[in-house]
């Protein structure tokens, strides 16, 4: 495997990372020939770096259930400049997310008992008993699974905007 190739996880053939893009292209012309193409509307959620940041632009909204962001990082070698990917989940929907399974809970005993005492008449066992031991138990598994489909969404969407972003940059 090359040092450019993406770099893959054991259990499947998707890449764990983006690989690099060479372009002849100086960083201004690079994020000219990007923010074109953003403009065309090709190039959804394209963002401008602020001041002092040490990334070119970011491409937005990539990724389900939760958003993600890919920061472009550029660094002039010689020649060409070396583009970097660097993705990231949004920190914001995941915390929220964890927070409503969390809370949800007791409601879900509430709603529950009433049913069970609604429907059979002979139920008088305290619901809570066995309700939180079979649901407390998996809350953190949903919540792994949510980051991971997340994760593994925003990197299928960063290789995407690269590809876009190659094209961009190839164009006459």
């Amino acid at each position: 495997m090359s040092a450019d190739a993406p770099k893959t996880s054991p259990e499947t053939t998707q890449p764990t990372t983006l690989e690099p893009l060479r372009t002849a292209h100086t960083p201004e012309q690079v994020l000219e020939r990007v923010g074109q193409r953003a403009r065309r509307g090709k190039l959804p959620g394209f963002e401008h770096a602020p001041s002092g940041a040490d990334w070119l632009f970011s491409v937005t909204d990539v990724g389900t259930p939760f958003e993600g962001r890919v920061l472009v990082h550029a660094a002039r070698d010689g020649d060409s400049t070396e583009l970097r990917f660097e993705s990231k989940l949004k920190p914001t929907l995941p915390a929220v997310f964890a927070i409503l399974l969390l809370v949800t809970i007791w409601p879900g005993v509430w709603m529950t008992d009433s049913l069970l005492v609604t429907y059979f008449s002979w139920y008088r066992i305290e619901t809570w008993w066995w309700y939180l031991p079979l649901t407390i138990p998996f809350v953190p598994f949903a919540w792994r699974k949510a980051i991971a489909m997340s994760r593994a969404s925003i990197l299928r969407e960063a290789l995407e905007r690269r590809d876009l972003i190659e094209e961009s940059l190839a164009e006459a």
